[in-house]
């Protein structure tokens, strides 16, 4: 038995709905941490990649930092008929900057593929090795050249590969530029155009409040807030933040129910804390109708720790 229909359910529902306000969802995205993908070789051959995410999480926390092929496995799921223009266009949709360390003849391949794509070229920030910058190569003469006219972040980094992070000063000073107005009006939804990363954050907003939720409980709420309710995205967003580690998933009679996971990691994101604050107000209020429900507190206590 679900609690959906449940009266304090419902009560806390309509508080949570009503609590939203057009400045809230117009001003969202102003709020947010910056999303960076990191893209590299594998790390038994090609260890910088790891050697930057652990220096970004010592002293850069005010990003969220994700690995570009945690989110490519979820947005090309059940897509072999798309094109990969359209799905390179959808990781630039959820990010703010893809760092790519051309280490490797993936990552090559996967610059000459991004690099293509106008949208996320211009979010993309690639470093290569310097003993190569000088030569007439397809990558300096291809690649390269068009994310040094076109990316924010150009130009691209020429760093010594066997200490990486001698360039963290140059790295820092890219991934501080400013990116909010960087938008995508293709991809957008509701009525407050919210793009895939702020939809991300929305979304983030009703698990903390509400959850564990249902699907057809979360698209209900989304359609009350902001008119959106395309089930296949909204799935395969919440699916994204699973693979990213930032929501879990727990199943009800066979039903996915869907929690936001990681406190810790996003509060560690000295940006993320306002947001946090906010959305665990909502949480504690919603909290007062919720824990009246034994089944939902005895579901929620099993996955939800950090926000009792």
């Amino acid at each position: 038995m679900t609690w959906h229909n449940h009266p304090q359910y419902l009560l806390a529902k309509n508080r949570f709905i009503e609590d939203f306000s057009a400045y809230k969802l117009t001003n969202l995205h102003y709020s947010l941490p910056k999303i960076i993908f990191i893209c590299g070789g594998k790390d038994e051959d090609c260890p910088n990649r790891s050697n930057l995410e652990k220096y970004f999480k010592k002293h850069l926390n005010r990003h969220l930092i994700f690995r570009a092929e945690d989110a490519w496995a979820v947005i090309s799921k059940g897509t072999t008929k798309t094109n990969a223009l359209d799905l390179e266009e959808k990781l630039a949709s959820f990010s703010d900057i893809v760092i790519i360390l051309v280490e490797s003849f993936g990552t090559v391949a996967e610059l000459g593929a991004f690099a293509s794509s106008e949208p996320l070229r211009r979010k993309l920030l690639p470093i290569l090795n310097k003993d190569y910058v000088a030569d007439e190569s397809f990558v300096n003469t291809g690649p390269v050249t068009w994310v040094n006219k076109d990316s924010k972040y150009k130009p691209c980094i020429h760093a010594n590969f066997s200490s990486i992070l001698t360039s963290m000063t140059e790295i820092e000073e890219r991934i501080s530029r400013t990116s909010w107005e960087i938008t995508f009006s293709n991809i957008v939804h509701g009525d407050y155009k919210f793009s895939n990363k702020v939809m991300l954050f929305f979304l983030m907003h009703v698990l903390v409040a509400l959850g564990p939720i249902s699907l057809n409980e979360t698209i209900s709420v989304t359609g009350r807030i902001i008119n959106y309710g395309d089930k296949s995205n909204i799935n395969s967003i919440l699916s994204l933040g699973v693979a990213l580690g930032i929501f879990g998933v727990m199943y009800e009679n066979g039903e996915p129910y869907y929690f936001c996971k990681d406190f810790k990691k996003l509060f560690s994101a000295t940006s993320t804390k306002a947001f946090l604050h906010r959305i665990q107000s909502s949480r504690a209020q919603a909290l007062s109708s919720l824990y009246k429900i034994e089944n939902y507190k005895k579901a929620a206590l099993k996955v939800v720790t950090d926000v009792a």
